[in-house]
């Protein structure tokens, strides 16, 4: 299914072939988009799509934990109604947008900013390491190892384009016809929440504190084993996105008496962790861990 779903958004038609049917689709330029909600996306789901090549962008639509008096309001108003009201402001912006550019528009790619053109090339290198097909795992021969397959990275190329087009379009929908520095803002949160959720978490987690990470961090994060948190960022150095302190241990690094093993992000990343992009990512201010709330995604 998800192969299909990525020739169809290819916007070069599909066709098909059977026994029954025959040869039955369409040839040609069919522009086709897809927005939709989902509950949160297997792993084997990501990495089905790092091997097909992923179409898709996400983003995580934080929630926050209400009282009782917020959950009894919500009861006043059926959910019906409320989708009704969501529906009619929708369709009435999109009438507007068609109002206002009946025969589309001629984008003048040349009035656009070249350094906010070069950040969003930093966004697609990111994310095109944080979304490749890896497999790891642990063997042991008297010191525990990890053995890894070949990591599949698509090249940034088709994700440099779309999320240029994902801020142009943002700023259709504000009133301008060409980019500008606020449009990053929903820019720098899709490229990250188009990531596996834990590699996205842990790469969140590096830029707030200044790049570098350690394992018990990593478990605080993640909610997850010792053995778990040494494979995730062993992956990520294998994407070459960290550098690491030396070989990842077994678990008993910490009760051995050894330092616990860190992951640092390497330089050609470093504009991750400067003012700038912290900024972007409302990640200013004091450095601790991120509050993350899993919650609906859409694509």
């Amino acid at each position: 299914m998800l192969g299909i779903l990525i020739r169809v958004l290819d916007g070069e038609g599909l066709e098909t072939n059977s026994g029954l049917y025959g040869k039955r689709g369409y040839v040609g330029d069919y522009l086709f988009m897809l927005l939709s909600a989902s509950t949160p996306i297997r792993p084997r789901i990501w990495k089905v799509m790092g091997n097909l090549g992923s179409r898709l962008f996400f983003i995580n639509i934080d929630g926050q934990e209400k009282d009782e008096k917020t959950l009894a309001n919500q009861l006043i108003n059926s959910c019906r109604n409320k989708e009704l009201l969501c529906r009619e402001a929708t369709e009435e912006f999109i009438k507007t947008l068609w109002h206002k550019y009946p025969k589309g528009i001629n984008w003048n790619k040349e009035n656009d900013d070249y350094q906010l053109m070069e950040i969003v090339a930093r966004f697609a290198k990111v994310l095109a390491k944080l979304r490749s097909s890896i497999n790891v795992w642990e063997e042991s021969f008297g010191q525990k190892k990890y053995n890894h397959t070949q990591p599949i990275t698509e090249m940034p190329d088709r994700l440099n384009q779309l999320i240029y087009n994902v801020m142009r379009g943002h700023a259709l929908i504000c009133g301008r016809e060409n980019i500008a520095y606020e449009d990053l803002k929903i820019v720098s949160r899709i490229t990250l929440d188009s990531a596996p959720p834990n590699r996205s978490k842990i790469f969140k987690h590096l830029i707030k504190n200044d790049g570098q990470l350690a394992t018990s961090e990593v478990m605080n994060i993640l909610k997850c084993s010792r053995p778990t948190a040494l494979k995730l960022m062993e992956e990520l150095a294998i994407l070459e996105i960290v550098d690491t302190d030396g070989n990842m241990q077994d678990e008993t690094e910490i009760y051995g008496g050894r330092p616990e093993q860190k992951i640092i992000l390497k330089n050609n990343y470093s504009w991750f962790i400067s003012e700038e992009c912290k900024e972007l990512l409302n990640y200013t201010g004091r450095k601790g861990l991120l509050t993350e709330s899993a919650s609906v995604i859409n694509l």
